[in-house]
């Protein structure tokens, strides 16, 4: 931490709509600063505006150069791209913020890896009302069981390169754990064709992808008689960064270990 106690953040993916947003909030947050900033090759413009609003910080911009800055920042922020956050932690070794979706999971595996030797932040939504809604959902499957089928819907911006959302990945797991249920053996990732009759405790995902969409997500639970919809709407990028500061500020006072929003807001 710098002499006034603040978190020193580099920031991954700083030249993205996300880091922008997350730029704002750390501006905006007590405790915590822009210690450096990750961005691509290709973002020269957007590089020199930010030198311009952070003139005495030193842009970092090539993976290869972080071992050199571990007495400059303390922990990471990153909403770059798979590839890019694996390289980073493995080179940093530094407490992290991971918002990424998109993973593979030889990906995953290395994080928990790296997770034995630093505390990580790994989720795929870092609002309050998403991590508040999952563990409602978990809850109310559980009472509710196999009687009532349950599917996810999640609509995003059109530019968003992967579906189904984690977020609505999470959702549908959530539902899994309720019902006590192994989540890969009962998920059912859209319907297409002649598909019969749903199976007992099948828990589907749907995904759709519009312009002018932050993000939603709707989760279904259906009986005979019922029907529940429990439904979250961001309605700007901003939620997410938010969550994300007040994790990074959470995280570099944790051990080593893989958490989750839930383990921030202590869910």
């Amino acid at each position: 931490m710098d002499e006034n106690g603040n978190v020193r953040v580099l920031l991954n993916g700083a030249d993205g709509r996300m880091g922008e947003e997350v730029l704002t909030a750390i501006k905006l947050t007590d405790g915590i600063i822009l210690g450096a900033g990750l961005c691509g090759e290709k973002s020269s413009a957007f590089r020199e505006n930010l030198l311009l609003h952070y003139l005495d910080i030193f842009l970092y911009l090539k993976e290869k150069e972080v071992p050199s800055i571990r007495e400059t920042v303390d922990m990471i922020i990153d909403f770059s791209i798979p590839e890019a956050v694996i390289n980073l932690l493995r080179e940093a070794h530094l407490p992290a913020v991971i918002g990424v979706t998109g993973f593979s999971e030889k990906q995953l595996e290395m994080i928990r890896g790296f997770s034995k030797e630093v505390p990580i932040v790994q989720d795929y939504n870092f609002s309050t009302g998403v991590c508040i809604l999952t563990a409602v959902v978990e809850n109310i499957a559980r009472i509710f069981g196999l009687g009532y089928d349950g599917d996810v819907l999640e609509i995003h911006h059109s530019m968003k390169a992967d579906a189904p959302s984690g977020t609505a990945i999470k959702l549908a797991k959530a539902i899994a754990k309720g019902r006590g249920q192994n989540y890969e053996e009962v998920v059912k990732m859209s319907r297409v064709g002649k598909t019969g009759v749903r199976p007992v405790g099948e828990i589907g995902i749907q995904s759709l992808r519009l312009a002018g969409v932050v993000g939603e997500h709707t989760v279904y639970l259906g009986g005979s008689n019922e029907r529940l919809e429990l439904t979250h709407k961001a309605g700007s990028r901003a939620v997410f960064a938010e969550g994300a500061v007040a994790a990074a500020k959470w995280v570099v006072n944790q051990r080593p270990g893989l958490y989750t929003m839930r383990d921030v807001l202590g869910l």
